[in-house]
């Protein structure tokens, strides 16, 4: 008789909607970041409740999270290495994620998306003379191998040796991906 009390009664455990990467990928950062949606408010979130999933990074490792809500970040160290990075959420791995009427997180997550790390510089596996040696030619060109595909390769990446010689400078840089053609003046005298 006017006395009439509503309860609302929540007995569902929270769950991971999605984790997925944040920022450019493929990545090269030292840190990345990840998004994690939760089907409704939790609380206790932390970095206790992640796992590491890679392959080729084995140094990777959870530094941090922040957020509230639905919606945390997730901060991964990258540390060396060339593979994919990604993380697992695991239910009750730290004391457990709970929603606002108390009820603990009791499903794993491991089906996030992921970041393809390559935090290993390029290297050159070979220079090689391109025409006749010994040579009066006033140029001559070396091909220069990567173990990868690199960009933005110039003529003041490279430094002519000389004994000798005077003058022989690099004056032209063509190609690209993993082979590249590098062209040099010859300069003056004999060596």
């Amino acid at each position: 008789s006017g006395n009439d009390i509503a309860l609302l009664v929540d007995r569902t455990p929270p769950v991971v909607s999605s984790i997925g990467p944040t920022g450019p990928n493929p990545s090269k950062a030292s840190s990345v970041n990840f998004v994690v949606t939760f089907n409704e408010p939790v609380n206790g979130v932390d970095v206790g409740d992640f796992v590491i999933d890679q392959v080729g990074v084995p140094e990777a490792s959870v530094a941090s999270v922040s957020g509230s809500g639905k919606t945390y970040t997730v901060t991964v160290n990258t540390g060396t290495g060339e593979g994919t990075l990604s993380i697992d959420f695991i239910a009750n791995a730290s004391g457990g994620v709970q929603d606002n009427a108390g009820n603990l997180s009791a499903a794993n997550f491991t089906t996030g998306g992921a970041f393809n790390v390559d935090t290993v510089p390029p290297r050159v596996t070979s220079i090689v003379r391109a025409n006749g040696n010994p040579t009066t030619a006033p140029t001559v060109t070396f091909t220069v191998t990567f173990n990868e595909s690199v960009t933005g390769l110039a003529a003041n990446d490279f430094v002519v040796d000389q004994i000798g010689v005077t003058g022989a400078t690099i004056t032209n840089v063509t190609g690209s991906g993993t082979t590249y053609t590098v062209t040099a003046n010859t300069g003056t005298g004999e060596g």
